[in-house]
């Protein structure tokens, strides 16, 4: 959600100075207006709760008391925030901040910047936040076990999009180097919309929306050439040209010929992406994820989370406890395809060391007689890895 307090984050707003309802700087701005001559009864009716207003208050020139009336009644429609050109006032009456105060509304005066670009300002940010909800929407939509189909067709039909024979779906997001993408999310979406545009044919058509943090590209195309895996060539060609940026984690789908399946391919690249981000490669299939494709679906299981919540708490408390570094072996020992060796190389200790804290947590988790342990720590770590690539898959930007 846009908030009075984000809007004013832009330069365009530099000028503006609060004279009163600080304690409204968190409302949320829906909309905006202009109040000029209207009436109470009339603002009642054109301006709405969320409304970012601008006015230069000129018909308190002509009637002090009936704009003041005006100004309450802006109040008790809840609007987000006045700004008021310093054309007429360099000060705002004292029992209109009275006012804004006790309603929460926070009234602004301001000098420089043209009325026309604040709005359009304005409404590019809800635009880009109404967006930026609904990727995340769709995001959750595709990860979750039940899905909301008619929200899956919803952008396809927006962008006009045409469904052949065939179709593909592929998720893309910014390769992280030191905490910090590589892509600005613009450029991202510029990029590949550059690069997927290209490959759009009078046999095919593509449709591209921001999912999470990443951009979902849908392809769809009728029978054509394809290579030896049975894919087309222009996918094959796009998919070279998104990896030779070296700038993403790239997830595809299996080729589907059934429309209906679109959900699915979505899904499935979303579930790709996931998995070669775990494991730092630059692009997998759907096909070469492996243990993934059970995990990644499961991970918001009830039973699952119950029981994977309760072992990370017995290994985390405990290094909290004892200071110790038994969650940090446990990770390394399963990156380590269960070596000893490996394991104590990479923590700079001794193999006897590394053994003996295999050994607890094997307690800890009550492993000690399964032949299968290495398997449930794999799975644990796994299910760990899963969970904190969603987070950050969905995680919101407070400054769009």
């Amino acid at each position: 959600m846009i908030t009075v307090k984000r809007i004013l984050k832009d330069e365009l707003f530099e000028d503006f100075k609060l004279v009163a309802g600080e304690k409204g700087l968190n409302n949320i701005v829906t909309g905006n207006a202009i109040f000029d001559w209207e009436t109470p009864e009339e603002i009642k009716k054109t301006f709405k709760k969320g409304d970012f207003v601008i006015t230069t208050l000129r018909k308190a020139k002509e009637d002090k008391k009936l704009t003041e009336e005006c100004v309450k009644t802006l109040f008790y429609m809840r609007v987000s925030a006045i700004a008021v050109r310093s054309i007429y006032y360099d000060e705002i009456p004292e029992n209109i901040r009275t006012n804004a105060d006790a309603f929460g509304v926070p009234i602004f005066l301001f000098k420089k910047g043209y009325t026309e670009d604040i709005i359009y300002f304005i409404r590019k940010k809800i635009a880009e936040d109404a967006n930026k909800r609904f990727a995340a929407r769709l995001a959750r939509e595709l990860l979750g076990d039940v899905q909301n189909k008619e929200l899956v067709h919803d952008f396809i039909e927006q962008n006009g999009m045409r469904i052949y024979k065939n179709l593909i779906c592929i998720y893309c997001c910014g390769l992280i180097v030191g905490n910090k993408e590589l892509y600005e999310d613009w450029r991202m979406e510029e990029d590949i919309v550059r690069i997927v545009s290209e490959k759009e044919s009078d046999n095919a058509d593509y449709s591209t929306i921001k999912a999470g943090n990443g951009i979902l590209i849908t392809y769809s195309y009728a029978e054509g050439e394809v290579d030896k895996k049975g894919t087309s060539a222009a996918i094959s060609d796009l998919l070279k040209q998104l990896e030779e940026l070296k700038a993403f984690h790239i997830g595809v789908s299996r080729n589907y010929t059934n429309r209906n399946a679109i959900s699915e391919a979505m899904k499935e690249s979303i579930f790709a992406n996931i998995s070669s981000r775990i494991d730092n490669e630059t692009i997998r299939s759907f096909d070469a994820i492996g243990a993934d494709k059970l995990l990644i679906p499961i991970q918001n299981n009830p039973c699952v989370v119950k029981s994977y919540e309760e072992k990370i708490d017995l290994i985390t408390q405990y290094d909290s406890r004892h200071n110790s570094f038994m969650f940090k072996t446990l990770l390394t020992f399963v990156e380590s395809n269960g070596s000893i060796k490996l394991t104590s190389q990479k923590m700079f200790q001794h193999e006897n060391t590394i053994r003996y804290r295999i050994d607890r947590i094997k307690k800890m988790f009550a492993m000690e007689d399964s032949e299968s342990y290495y398997i449930e720590m794999y799975i644990i770590v796994r299910l760990y890895k899963i969970k904190k690539c969603i987070r950050e898959m969905l995680i919101e930007n407070d400054d769009i």
